[in-house]
């Protein structure tokens, strides 16, 4: 009995952990929830990405568009996880892992987001009635799979014994994986008689699983990366003797108690957009971090406002940089609201019931009364 109590308080508490989390996430989550129900379930989202593929040029910004949204999302995701870690370890101290959420959620969960940006597009291309017409069962079957594959290589590219443990069934898998991917394609370009370049009605068959073959790879690459960015800063912070831990009042908490900063205001800026610990070790992530954000801003707002360049994008290139961009400004709206300790989205709303008061009839109606019929 005390060891169903105790498997039973396990649950609770991961459940209760993951749902924490999930809330400080929910607009990343929101965002993945949106494309997978956009791509798989309504008409128009299906006829977006079969559009990718009869123009492999816009396959391939769609392509570029998942890449500027994995990485919005997983760092906007992790920028959030640090700001929350610093504002709950000085508001917790020492009772921190009582009321915390546990260190892994914030690591994990922006990188399983993420990953699943390349997922989701892989299982739309499935779904496709013209290839496979995937039911609803073997959809979450996919996802739960990929699910299962993140562990799988979560432990893979860890160092140490599991790696050992692992290397042969993850060699085996991803094999068999990349196998049936490569098989699917050169049995399509066969029956379509590699007609792919030219007017071939069906040709989008063909280039959304070769789509497919570069979204694994990235999905691969990507879970690698985290990893390996995560080890050096790991290193960097073994290697340094001693860390300063800066907070919002301007002032350094260091050996001999606290003195007056003298960072300029760029260096206060960027450390209020991460953990103190983890500031100087996330320089060059945070500039990468903007670069990417600038590129994906652009994209979006030439798209905006020039229809030649919309067209030249592609639909579904389109709306995953909305949907990136929409995701990366929450978490952002939410970092400010965590650091002032006042929620912006109260401003939003109350700017947007005003907007709503004076510009109540964009669209103007010209109607008849009943008495001048």
């Amino acid at each position: 009995m005390k060891k169903l109590v105790g498997v039973l308080w396990i649950v609770f508490k991961f459940v209760r952990n993951l749902l924490k989390a999930i809330w400080v996430f929910i607009a990343a989550f929101l965002s993945i929830a949106v494309m997978y129900a956009l791509l798989l379930t309504v008409e128009q989202g299906i006829d977006v990405v079969i559009h990718a593929g009869e123009y492999p040029k816009r396959g391939v910004l769609a392509v570029l568009a998942i890449i500027i949204w994995a990485y919005l999302l997983w760092y906007s995701c992790r920028t959030l996880s640090y700001v929350k870690q610093d504002r709950d370890d000085r508001t917790y101290l020492e009772n921190y892992p009582k009321y915390g959420i546990p260190t892994g959620f914030y690591r994990h969960i922006p990188r399983f987001l993420a990953y699943n940006c390349f997922v989701c597009v892989q299982i739309a291309i499935f779904n496709l009635p013209t290839i496979y017409n995937w039911n609803t069962t073997l959809v979450l079957l996919a996802v739960v799979s990929h699910a299962l594959l993140y562990i799988l290589l979560h432990r893979y590219y860890q160092p140490g014994r599991n790696r050992r443990r692992t290397g042969l069934f993850f060699f085996i898998v991803i094999a068999a994986y990349g196998g049936v991917l490569l098989a699917d394609v050169i049995h399509c370009g066969y029956d379509l008689r590699m007609q792919v370049f030219g007017s071939e009605p069906d040709r989008h068959e063909f280039w959304l699983r070769i789509i497919n073959i570069v979204l694994f790879v990235l999905q691969l690459l990507s879970l690698r990366y985290f990893i390996w960015r995560r080890q050096q800063i790991d290193r960097s912070l073994s290697v340094s003797a001693y860390v300063p831990y800066f907070h919002a009042d301007r002032t350094v908490a260091g050996a001999f108690g606290k003195v007056k900063s003298d960072r300029s205001w760029r260096q206060r800026i960027n450390e209020w957009f991460r953990h103190p610990r983890f500031s100087v070790a996330e320089q060059g992530y945070f500039k990468i971090f903007n670069y990417v954000a600038a590129i994906g801003g652009m994209l979006y707002f030439g798209v905006v406002f020039s229809i030649g360049f919309a067209n030249f994008m592609g639909p579904l290139a389109l709306a995953i940089l909305a949907v990136s961009i929409l995701a990366g400004l929450a978490n952002l709206v939410q970092v400010v609201s965590i650091r002032t300790g006042f929620s912006m989205l109260v401003v939003f709303f109350v700017v947007a019931f005003i907007v709503g008061l004076l510009f109540r009839d964009p669209y103007r109606v010209r109607l008849i009364k009943d008495g001048d019929r």
